[in-house]
C-alpha cells in the first residue's frame, strides 16, 4: 500500500463525504509525542554523524548508539532528516509501467492475477501487445 499512496489518496477523495467525516485533528498529547519523537530522532542522527566523523566505522557507530547499520548509513549520508519509510528507494520494478497499470486500475481492473498478467505483457512482450489485455 505504501507504493500506491497517491492512488489510494485520490480514490479516498472521491468517496469522502465532508459532511460525514470531520477533518482529523491531532490532540495536544499527540502533537507533543510527535515533536518529542522527532527531537529524539534528530539527536540520534547527529550523534551518529559525530561518531562517524571521529573515524569510526558504520558497524562501530551502530553498536555504540545502538541502532541498525541501515539507520546509521542513512543518517550519515543523507541531508537533513533521512526518509525512514520502509521502501524509501522511491523506485520499484513497477515504476516504468505505473502509468499503464494506473490506466487499467482506473478502468476497473482490481484482480491481482489480471494485474500480474498485464505487468508480464508490458514487461516481457512490450507495449505493442498491451492493447490486447482485457
Amino acid at each position: 500500500m505504501d507504493r500506491n499512496r497517491k492512488v489510494i489518496a485520490e480514490l479516498a477523495k472521491q468517496f469522502r463525504n465532508p459532511s460525514i467525516l470531520p477533518p482529523y485533528q491531532r490532540s495536544q498529547k499527540q502533537m507533543i509525542a510527535a515533536h518529542s519523537a522527532l527531537f529524539i530522532r534528530q539527536e540520534r542522527i547527529e550523534k551518529a554523524r559525530a561518531l562517524f566523523a571521529e573515524k569510526k566505522t558504520i558497524v562501530q557507530v551502530a553498536l555504540e548508539l545502538p541502532a541498525s547499520q541501515a539507520f546509521v548509513r542513512k543518517a550519515i549520508y543523507s541531508q537533513g532528516l533521512p526518509d525512514i519509510r520502509q521502501n524509501s528507494r522511491g523506485r520499484s520494478l513497477l515504476t516504468p509501467w505505473m502509468s499503464e497499470l494506473e490506466v487499467r486500475f482506473k478502468a476497473g481492473l482490481r484482480n491481482a492475477k489480471q494485474f500480474w498478467r498485464s505487468y508480464k505483457l508490458l514487461v516481457f512482450e512490450g507495449l505493442t501487445n498491451a492493447s490486447m489485455i482485457g
